[in-house]
């Protein structure tokens, strides 16, 4: 996960003629893979990716049989945690 996310107090400054409206790997559904832990977290991304001016995002969870046994049912579930909080 990128640490600017996770420094409290630290403004990241980007030019608006740089900026990418939509991020493409998002590990934002919480408690899946090495992405958000908690719900707490997972909003916490969100809204410092609102903060650096990204309107949306592709959520990507790893699926991997050995480390991470995601499924579309969990993913999916997760994905209805938030959906009343994003």
């Amino acid at each position: 996960m990128f640490s600017f996310f996770f420094k409290k107090n630290k403004k990241v400054e980007i030019p608006e003629s740089s900026k990418i409206w939509t991020d493409m790997h998002s590990h934002v559904l919480p408690g899946l893979d090495d992405g958000a832990d908690s719900v707490e977290d997972s909003i916490d991304i969100i809204k410092r990716l609102v903060e650096l001016g990204y309107k949306k995002a592709v959520l990507t969870p790893h699926i991997m049989s050995d480390a991470y046994k995601n499924t579309p049912f969990s993913i999916g579930e997760k994905l209805e945690e938030l959906k009343p909080i994003a």
